[in-house]
């Protein structure tokens, strides 16, 4: 077998059986050619280490294969590439943000010593960075080979611009630091906004999402906030009662965190408006308003944090802000109330943007910085 034969066999791997045949030979015709004419220069027939160098000048096979290859040739375009990123530091800013939660309860609790703790909180960044990263990346290359684009990446609007000023993410810019203009104020509450476009918003919830399902599937590691780390924590032991809810609630919860990760990356795609994403949203928050009553009612948890009276829960309430009585029943029982409370607003919300069909001022996530 000649230098040529194997090279064009290298190619050939590389290509797909519709059209190896024909590149092949077109291929071979233009390196016969190439040879002929390095024959005409030397004016002597080639040697091996000729015809290597003819070769090698054409290209390396998995580069020449390449070019004639159809689809994009890179994982993640300089297109999508801002989005990967966007989508990317929302789940590893949920991520720290849930691993600062788990080394503080761990420290708190007394199952670790704060070197230890730490430790482990940067141990499962590392890991769990890789693996957001990692399936970022398969989303991105995946959406690079789709026929048609996204809507996100052809049918944003100008108007929808403005969230982008949050100097990528960086929690510095939310709060009006290192900025280098002043921040401008508004006429109605003299803070400067930033509103998330529905597209943008889309992304986040889908990223966020997809690291509590992983968080919640036992597939991410967050700092050591485990149910196992829970044990008899003022007297109680909690990590029994919350392995009794992980056990009742594990599918509800990946069903609804799946379902949800599907609907925003199907709206980032292809949008729909303000009614049907309205009503889809009234549904999502109706189901956590179902979960959190049941918190508060009907789970292992609740002998522990129901207040049957306002007076009762406004006096464990004070025993927390203001003796400084910081038992973990109570500020769960606060935790579970504000959580009620915020889906019963954000049932609210949708309803109106299902019956109204205006987006409003809640289209997607509202931030506000002090000036």
């Amino acid at each position: 077998m000649t230098l040529k034969q194997r090279y064009l066999k290298a190619v050939a791997a590389q290509l797909s059986g519709k059209t190896r045949d024909d590149i092949i030979a077109e291929l071979d015709d233009a390196i016969l050619t190439r040879m002929e004419a390095r024959e005409a220069e030397l004016g002597r027939p080639l040697t091996e280490a000729d015809e290597e160098a003819v070769l090698r000048e054409t290209g390396h096979p998995l580069i020449v294969a390449a070019q004639y290859g159809s689809g994009p040739h890179h994982v993640v375009g300089p297109e999508l590439y801002p989005w990967w990123m966007f989508g990317v530091k929302v789940g590893l800013s949920l991520m720290v943000l849930i691993i600062g939660i788990g080394v503080t309860v761990r420290i708190l609790s007394g199952n670790a010593d704060v070197g230890q703790a730490i430790g482990q909180g940067f141990a499962d960044l590392f890991s769990g960075g890789i693996t957001i990263v990692g399936l970022g990346t398969i989303g991105g290359f995946i959406i690079e080979r789709q026929a048609e684009k996204p809507a996100f990446l052809k049918e944003w609007r100008i108007k929808d611009l403005a969230f982008f000023e949050m100097a990528a993410l960086n929690p510095l810019e939310w709060l009006g630091w290192r900025s280098e203009e002043p921040a401008r104020a508004t006429a109605e509450d003299g803070k400067r906004h930033w509103t998330m476009s529905p597209m943008a918003a889309a992304i986040a919830s889908a990223a966020g999402w997809s690291v509590l399902v992983l968080w919640w599937a036992g597939l991410l590691n967050m700092g050591g906030l485990g149910l196992e780390h829970l044990n008899d924590v003022d007297g109680v032991d909690y990590g029994g009662l919350l392995v009794q809810i992980w056990r009742l609630t594990y599918w509800p919860v990946v069903i609804y965190g799946v379902t949800r990760i599907l609907f925003d990356l199907s709206r980032a795609f292809q949008p729909v408006g303000p009614r049907t994403t309205g009503l889809v949203d009234m549904a999502f928050a109706i189901a956590r308003l179902v979960f959190f009553g049941w918190l508060w009612a009907f789970s292992p948890l609740t002998p522990l944090i129901n207040a049957p009276t306002f007076e009762v829960f406004k006096e464990r309430a004070q025993m927390v802000f203001q003796n400084g009585d910081r038992v973990l029943a109570d500020i769960l029982m606060i935790f579970v109330v504000i959580c009620i409370v915020q889906t019963v607003w954000q049932i609210g919300e949708a309803a109106w943007r299902a019956v109204t069909g205006r987006w409003g001022r809640h289209c997607g996530v509202r931030v506000a910085a002090p000036l």
